[in-house]
């Protein structure tokens, strides 16, 4: 996969200081931020990757082409000008290199790209900068990108197009990077500390990033009940975890992809029992404790609302998973559920009664019987199950027929692609929606008897 290495180059003149960042050696006596951000972090880059410098007009002229002597900030006075010059020539500056120059001299492997942009000052110059940066950067590139002179809206812009081009081109953003000089006062209080000490720290920005990240999944979960940009994001350790952290984060991925799994595939006696709602409870809280996890503990608090209503060994299990498919368009998976949902109910209701087991299959096909028999009273080969002829003569089967023949027609209709009749895609849902209504009715009413 290709790297690529971005940045925008200011317009001020900038003075020699050191860089350090973290682990890596402190690169000293550089101008420009650039340099030493390439020497940190694009020192392996080859022939297939490249570093792109955006530049406007006044930025090349100032800072990318070598001058002999440095001119002053646009931002002065005519008054602070003459000082400036005084003072530089009393300094006996050497040439300005200009950043072209500087980049020349480290024989870098990568191409250097230079790309004109403009100003930035109004909507049309925005959307030709988004085009620039969206034009260099190769499908499945790793990115690093610096901030540290992105002036006006770059920044901004800079944050939604990473996001945009993580979805169009498959790219995966490796550091945003801004070089604090700041740190050092102004530049003439910057100037006053020795070259020695003149060092200022480089910050990666890549945690709020990840953040955006972190909250489109957990929306992609909440939403549409999509585990699987989360999942990602914890194999990518994208919070850089390396401590006991990471190995809650990865339990914390492996059991929303269960849970996910579990409501997708339809896995009715693991929703019933609800073991891995409650174990993911658990992790959910051992992570809201982890400390440099605190940015996340929101969306982790988000994620436990959406399990709350899950309990362990508990009918209501089902019909919180029936609302999860209906919120999520699972329209076949609510259909087959809530059919089983009311086998599941009428088990718990008569296991003692008639001994019943809502996880035992004779039971189960019993129940079914029970209802065919319902709806044709007078077969006679339906009626070798005695357990089957008792449950059809119960009431409670009776109220849920009307149900099931109304889920029944809409499970013809989409097993059979809607060639056997002429409901419309749009009329499924409140369909739906209006059966699980009547069911919920009928199992409220009578769960306080049903064996749970």
């Amino acid at each position: 996969m290709p790297s690529i290495f971005l940045s925008f180059l200011g317009t001020n003149r900038y003075i020699p200081c050191n860089y350090s960042y973290e682990e890596k050696e402190t690169v000293s006596n550089v101008y420009f931020i650039q340099e030493a951000l390439i020497r940190m972090f694009c020192h392996d880059f080859g022939p297939d990757d490249k570093i792109c410098i955006f530049l406007t007009s006044e930025a090349r002229r100032r800072n990318w082409e070598p001058t002999a002597i440095p001119e002053p900030p646009v931002s002065l006075s005519f008054r602070q000008k003459v000082f400036f010059f005084f003072r530089r020539k009393q300094k006996a500056s050497p040439p300005y290199e200009g950043l072209k120059n500087r980049l020349a001299s480290l024989t870098l492997q990568a191409p250097v790209c230079t790309v004109d942009i403009p100003d930035g000052l109004n909507e049309q110059d925005i959307w030709s900068i988004f085009r620039a940066l969206y034009t260099q950067v190769p499908d499945n590139a790793h990115i690093y990108l610096d901030i540290t002179h992105a002036f006006r809206s770059i920044p901004m812009l800079a944050s939604i197009l990473l996001n945009y081009l993580y979805v169009v081109k498959n790219v995966t953003v490796k550091g945003i990077y801004y070089g604090a000089f700041e740190t050092l006062g102004s530049v003439r209080q910057a100037e006053n500390i020795p070259l020695s000490r003149r060092t200022a720290p480089v910050i990666n920005l890549l945690p709020f990033y990840e953040l955006h990240r972190w909250t489109n999944a957990a929306h992609a979960f909440i939403t549409y009940g999509q585990s699987r940009e989360l999942e990602k994001m914890v194999r990518e350790n994208v919070w850089q975890r390396k401590d006991e952290s990471l190995k809650t984060l990865n339990v914390f991925a492996e059991k929303l992809k269960k849970i996910s799994s579990m409501i997708t595939l339809l896995r009715g006696k693991e929703i019933y029992t609800g073991t891995e709602f409650a174990l993911m409870k658990k992790h959910i809280e051992t992570l809201q404790k982890e400390k440099g996890l605190e940015p996340l503990s929101p969306l982790f608090s988000t994620i436990q609302k959406k399990i709350e209503p899950f309990a362990e060994n508990d009918f209501n299990n089902c019909l919180h998973a029936i609302s999860w498919c209906i919120d999520h368009s699972l329209m076949q998976q609510a259909i087959t559920l809530m059919d089983e949902a009311v086998i599941t109910f009428i088990c718990l209701q008569f296991k003692d009664k008639h001994n019943l087991s809502y996880d035992n299959l004779k039971s189960r096909k019993s129940v079914t019987l029970a209802f065919e028999i319902l709806a044709q009273p007078n077969k006679k080969k339906l009626q070798d199950d005695p357990i089957a002829m008792e449950l059809s003569q119960e009431p409670l089967l009776k109220r849920f027929r009307e149900t099931r023949r109304g889920l029944h027609e809409l499970r013809n209709s989409i097993n059979h692609a809607g060639f056997t009749d002429n409901k419309k895609a749009d009329q499924f849902s409140d369909a739906l929606k209006n059966i699980f209504e009547k069911l919920k009715t009928i199992c409220h009413e009578n769960i306080d008897d049903a064996g749970q």
